[in-house]
């Protein structure tokens, strides 16, 4: 061993020098050689070990400020993550800068109940963010989208979002005022909320099910109503205060497009709602038992009739979402005037969900109810473009597609039902600003009631016009005739 295997900065102990090959051994000169030798190999090992460990204190001194280095680059980019996300917040219509779109103040905003089928899915931990394949122009369309403008084919725009919130300060028909004093809603007037003694209801054929439970034809008091029966009779003292409470609000609802609830029969077996009964059913039936006797006139005022009880709803002393809106759901009076039904009753529809497996129908859902997010009366207007899609071509939403295909395709894919070519652009138009992906870029419903007032009245002006040219050009040609 030479001196070069030693450390830097260290001297390796000196060996004695070899003996001549030829030279008398010395047994004791051996002796001392062999102990020096192995006191080198001791001392060499001990500079080595030393030096490891010198190498080891260095490393990790340096993953210290690595990390440190890391840690404070994460501070920065969380920093700049929240003044871009601050910027964000901060949308723009027509150009201008506009503050966040305020939702309305909603006990209903509140995580959603993901649906049965779809909770494996999600506890699997898939990422649930869109890829936005089939239609990225959300974002950047969002200004054309919420305009809504294009009233007919000579593109009328519609006033200005500012009339939104005018339209929005002025509610829909004024309701009966609900007390908000929970001893004065106790002792409500009993014209305002019946409950109803079951014996005193004669049941007939079952004509429907929805997510409440079975809906039978009936009569009361010589009234022909229809009876929904809950499927679930047994309920928890919470939900069945909640049940107690959302039938007194229902109860004082009064609008020409709320389907009327008459009165509850609160008693175990037989709780049932007892509403009007609509002859020609729901709207999904005459779409497609009378496709070829509707016109476009009648499908514009099947929308409209749609919108103005949506907007009541929401607009109401405690605003009400309806989270179940689609055609099965609106019913329909013999002079075609569309009813909302349905509506309400979150907690006792998720409890009759959970107890019977049923998911409900996700082709009218909004992603963010699909994603158990948090939602707002937002997701009433997705569902509301949906509805414009049926009532405009009469087929289903996502025909041939499993509700599970729908769902996933609406999350990930930002799928939506093909608008027809022969759509008109203000249907077509209203229907791509409803489903928007962001729901603070959805219209509320006082602006798509007001868009459709504008687009009436445009369409009334061109018939006019169209009219006073065709009497003009006749009497032209009677005149020329006569000379």
């Amino acid at each position: 061993m030479g001196t070069g295997n030693a450390p830097a900065g260290r001297r390796a102990p000196k060996l004695p020098p070899r003996p001549a090959p030829d030279a008398p051994v010395d047994s004791e000169a051996a002796t001392l050689d062999i102990n020096q030798k192995a006191a080198f190999r001791e001392e060499l090992r001990r500079q080595q070990k030393a030096k490891q460990r010198a190498e080891k204190a260095t490393q990790q001194e340096k993953e210290k400020e690595t990390k440190k280095e890391e840690e404070a680059v994460a501070t920065v980019r969380n920093d700049n993550g929240r003044k871009q996300r601050g910027r964000r917040n901060s949308t723009e219509f027509l150009g201008q800068p506009m503050e966040p779109v305020q939702q309305l103040k909603l006990d209903g905003a509140k995580k959603a109940k993901i649906p049965h089928f779809l909770s494996a899915w999600f506890n699997a931990g898939h990422d649930t963010k869109a890829t936005n394949d089939t239609d990225n122009s959300d974002a950047e369309s969002a200004k054309t989208d919420l305009t809504i403008i294009s009233i007919d084919e000579k593109d009328v725009p519609v006033e200005p979002v500012k009339q939104e919130a005018n339209a929005a300060a002025k509610p829909p028909p004024a309701p009966v005022e609900v007390s908000k004093d929970k001893t004065a809603m106790k002792h409500r007037p009993t014209s305002y909320s019946q409950n109803i003694n079951f014996s005193e209801i004669t049941l007939g054929r079952m004509i429907g099910e929805g997510a409440f439970g079975k809906v039978h034809e009936g009569k009361w008091r010589g009234k022909s109503v229809a009876v929904k029966l809950l499927i679930c009779q047994d309920l928890r003292s919470d939900i069945l205060n909640e049940f107690q409470s959302e039938v007194e609000i229902m109860s004082v609802l009064r609008h020409p497009n709320i389907c009327r609830l008459l009165g509850a029969c609160m008693e175990p077996p037989h709780r049932a709602l007892v509403v009007e009964l609509l002859q020609r059913g729901s709207l999904w039936g005459v779409l497609r038992m009378n496709r070829k006797s509707i016109d476009q006139e009648m499908r514009s005022r099947f929308i409209y009739d749609t919108a103005k009880g949506m907007s009541y709803l929401h607009h109401f002393e405690r605003p009400i979402l309806h989270r179940d809106l689609k055609s099965p759901n609106l019913l329909v009076d013999k002079n075609f005037n569309i009813k909302l039904s349905d509506f309400g009753l979150a907690r006792v529809k998720a409890h009759v969900q959970t107890m019977t497996g049923n998911c409900g129908t996700v082709q009218w859902m909004a992603p963010e109810v699909l994603g158990n997010q948090k939602y707002t009366e937002k997701a009433d207007v997705f569902s509301f473009g949906i509805v414009i899609w049926e009532i405009v071509t009469g087929e289903c939403p996502y025909d041939g597609m499993s509700q599970i295909q729908a769902a996933l395709g609406v999350l990930n894919r930002n799928l939506r039902p093909n608008i027809p070519r022969d759509c008109p652009p203000f249907f077509s138009r209203l229907m791509k600003a409803c489903w928007n992906r962001q729901p603070e870029l959805r219209p509320s419903f006082p602006h798509i009631v007001n868009a459709f007032r504008t687009y009436q009245s445009s369409i009334s002006e061109s018939r006019a016009t169209s009219s006073a040219a065709a009497s003009a050009k006749a009497a032209m040609a009677a005149s020329v005739a006569a000379s």
